[in-house]
């Protein structure tokens, strides 16, 4: 999904309203709560071993569109978690800030993941090639 803010900055640009520049690198993260338009997502802390994953904005990384969207080319991989939290991942996003310390921080785009993912020692989220979808699609007509 692309929050509404990302969809706003784009077609803004394309019809000559604001200016854009994407953003060099992306930063992937993951929530253990749902996200609503680009808002209201949780990140395990970082003492427990979780941090974004730097992805460089270039081809490399990204499927050429279709139907819509793109898909990840590579697999993602997160270091080791230190400790065991109760918390589920359930939804991975996107965002062009490091770090949700600073400000402006919002998911650009995000996606839950096919299946809940368990927060334990020693176990690493991945994510396959292909498993993130960044959508752009127009609502059902009526």
């Amino acid at each position: 999904m692309i929050s509404m803010e990302r969809a706003n900055k784009s077609i803004g640009y394309e019809f000559g309203k604001r200016p854009f520049n994407p953003a060099d690198t992306y930063y992937l993260g993951l929530s253990t709560t749902p996200i609503a338009d680009g808002a209201g997502f949780t990140e395990p802390p970082a003492n427990c071993g979780y941090g974004r994953i730097a992805i460089t904005n270039d081809s490399t990384f990204w499927s050429e569109p279709a139907n819509y969207a793109v898909t990840n080319l590579q697999k993602f991989l997160f270091p080791a978690f230190k400790t065991d939290l109760e918390d589920m991942i359930v939804y991975w996003f996107i965002s062009e800030k490091e770090s949700a310390a600073i400000a402006g921080d919002k998911a650009e785009y995000y996606g839950k993941l096919r299946k809940e993912r368990p927060i334990l020692q020693d176990s690493q989220i991945m994510i396959n090639a292909g498993d993130m979808i960044l959508e752009r699609r127009n609502p059902p007509q009526e």
